[in-house]
């Protein structure tokens, strides 16, 4: 668990520096778009198309493919054209796992945020 002493953020900051830095918030902000998590749920079930992807939200394909497409760029998802089509997949477990661990994170936020009250 990380202290707030200082000597710990200095460290990271050292380790990380600010490219990577930059590279971590462009993965998150992919990430901060209820319809980019939805996305991500729906392909933990497996591939799928941009339209039945927008078919299954009730949104258009173009507003589908603008959302693959920050996904992609931070390799949150991958495309794999088959037979004439084209599916959006997820290239492995990580994203789903994150979201894992933002649901517990945010679940023992608002359990401590209750306790303190």
């Amino acid at each position: 668990m990380a202290h707030i002493d200082g000597q710990i953020g200095k460290t990271a900051m050292s380790e990380l520096g600010a490219c990577a830095l930059q590279g971590v918030a462009l993965y998150f902000q992919a990430l901060a778009e209820p319809t980019r998590l939805r996305i991500i749920e729906v392909l933990r079930e497996g591939p799928m198309r941009t339209k039945d992807l927008a078919a299954l939200f009730g949104t258009s394909s173009a507003n589908v493919s603008r959302h693959l497409a920050v996904l992609e760029r931070q390799g949150i998802v991958a495309r794999r054209p088959a037979a004439g089509s084209t599916y959006y997949g997820l290239p492995d477990e990580t994203a789903g796992e994150l979201m894992n661990m933002a649901r517990e994170l945010r679940r023992l936020a608002l359990r401590q945020a209750g306790d303190s009250r």
